[in-house]
C-alpha cells in the first residue's frame, strides 16, 4: 500500500510538471504574439496580457522549485 501510494505521487508529479511546462510554453508564445502587435502601452493598460505576464512568471516559478524539489539528494529516512 505505501508503495503503491508512492509510485501514485511520482506518477500526478510527471504529469503536473509537463502540464506546467506545456501552459509555460503556451502562454509564452501567446505574450511572444502580442508584443509583436501592441507597444508598450497598449501592453500596460490590458488587464488580460498582464494576467498572461504574472501567470506566466509564476508558472515558470511552480517549475523551478518542482525541479529543485526533485533534484534535491535524497536523505535516507531515519
Amino acid at each position: 500500500m505505501k508503495r503503491q501510494s508512492e509510485i501514485m505521487v511520482e506518477n500526478v508529479v510527471k504529469v503536473l510538471l509537463n502540464t506546467l511546462q506545456r501552459n509555460f510554453e503556451d502562454a509564452d508564445n501567446v505574450l511572444d504574439r502580442f508584443e509583436e502587435t501592441h507597444d508598450d502601452e497598449e501592453s500596460h493598460f490590458n488587464r488580460n496580457y498582464q494576467a498572461l505576464v504574472a501567470g506566466h512568471f509564476h508558472l515558470g516559478k511552480a517549475i523551478e522549485k518542482i525541479n529543485r524539489q526533485l533534484n534535491k539528494e535524497q536523505q535516507p529516512y531515519n
